[in-house]
């Protein structure tokens, strides 16, 4: 079996095409979002979704907790880890959200941090740490597959010709028999800034051609 996820962080404005893009191909997607999205993503220029957009998205896909503010939770002391964790998952749940799993925010957490995610009651974690296909050891350390739409040094190759890799060893494994995920993410500001939501499209393609028969 080889599971499909993907995930998008932070409630940009673009999430809105990401989702477009998405819901045509059917894949089990979630949106980390954190409470204060609007604050955050005005202060670094970024235009956010708006809470309808928000009440849309979150209609047709999962939604899950990114923190209140952002904040990088090693950085931060216990009394604001407390907030962004615990405030987040009441805030969402408050609002009428069904909210199961939390994004470390840039993949800054630790042990304490974990077991505050677990006391928190989310059921899941995800790390910012790519190039794993295997279903997670620990659920609040999930890894990723893939961080689409940026190129980073660990691929030793551009982003697209990485996930295209990735999904000849997901079969490769899947036939060998291997319960595989595969895990895709990224934000979609950054796809758009830099240019690759139709190298995104290109991938998406792939991704569900070649996995149409397995």
């Amino acid at each position: 079996m080889i599971k499909v996820i993907a995930s998008f962080d932070d409630g940009s404005i673009y999430d809105l095409r990401m989702a477009d893009m998405l819901a045509s191909y059917g894949i089990d997607t979630i949106f980390y979002i954190p409470v204060n999205w609007q604050r955050y993503l005005l202060s670094k220029g970024i235009e956010p979704l708006s809470p309808n957009d928000l009440k849309n998205i979150a209609s047709n896909f999962k939604l899950g907790s990114h923190g209140v503010n952002h904040e990088l939770l090693t950085k931060v002391s216990e009394e604001k880890q407390d907030k962004e964790i615990l405030g987040s998952i009441l805030y969402w749940q408050e609002q009428g959200y069904e909210v199961s799993s939390f994004c470390y925010p840039r993949g800054y957490y630790n042990p304490e941090i974990k077991d505050k995610v677990i006391k928190a009651g989310y059921t899941n974690a995800r790390t910012v740490k790519v190039g794993n296909l295997s279903v997670p050891d620990d659920p609040y350390e999930t890894e990723t597959t893939v961080h689409v739409g940026y190129d980073r040094e660990e691929y030793e190759t551009d982003w697209l010709t990485y996930a295209r890799n990735k999904v000849t060893e997901a079969i490769h494994r899947h036939q060998e028999g291997e319960e595989v995920v595969y895990h895709f993410w990224g934000h979609s500001e950054e796809l758009w800034r830099y240019q690759q939501f139709d190298r995104l499209g290109e991938f998406l393609k792939f991704l569900t051609e070649r996995l149409k028969d397995v």
